[in-house]
């Protein structure tokens, strides 16, 4: 019995994939409670922590690391880092497009809060924001554009792309890659560090 042969115009190719990284644990300091002027201190040295020296991450994620095309991360120093613990230091590629998005600390005056306290406090007001139709930021949000558009180009070229970055800026990334036809696979932590986020297209 003679087979037919395979048409290569017959196989479809496979999804392209972009997988959102949050960085793993950093050594930033306890917050404590703080004022208003506190966080945004805070905030300036978290910007700056490196990733805590025993914080490994899951294999599953080195999995998907060592599959992928091209890794790339913010160039913030615990986003580098935790890239380089998923893959060699010069496999990675820096960039600022995958940099975190400014937080807006309600003005709470001499009002001093738990860093629980103050999550609470900025996303009730980022909440009051949306309501009065003011935000998010368009600044904020086309910066979640344009790392959207980058890592699609990417993914044009390297086919799987694993990107190591933030929480807030992933949250815009994602929405913008949605509006873009691509699909979010289930799962993935929102907010867990080494949380990943993975998003397919087919063409």
């Amino acid at each position: 019995m003679s087979s037919l042969p395979i048409q290569m115009t017959d196989i479809e190719p496979r999804p392209r994939r972009i997988v959102l990284v949050r960085h793993g644990r950093t050594t930033a300091r306890n917050a404590g409670w703080l004022d208003s002027a506190g966080v945004a201190a805070w905030l300036d040295d978290y910007a700056h922590a490196g990733l805590a020296e025993n914080d490994v991450p899951p294999e599953s994620l080195r999995v998907l690391a060592a599959s992928a095309g091209i890794v790339v991360a913010s160039d913030l120093p615990r986003a580098r880092a935790s890239a380089e613990r998923l893959v060699v230091a010069d496999a990675v590629v820096v960039s600022k497009l995958l940099r975190e998005t400014p937080l807006l600390i309600p003005a709470l005056g001499a009002l001093r809060l738990p860093f629980l306290g103050w999550g609470l406090a900025i996303s009730a007001f980022d909440g009051l924001n949306r309501m009065r139709g003011t935000a998010p930021d368009t600044e904020v949000v086309n910066a979640g554009v344009v790392a959207a558009e980058w890592l699609v180009s990417l993914a044009d070229s390297h086919r799987d792309v694993l990107a190591v970055t933030h929480v807030n800026v992933r949250t815009h990334i994602a929405t913008a890659l949605m509006q873009k036809g691509w699909s979010r696979v289930p799962g993935g932590s929102k907010w867990a560090p080494w949380s990943a986020w993975t998003f397919s297209r087919a063409n």
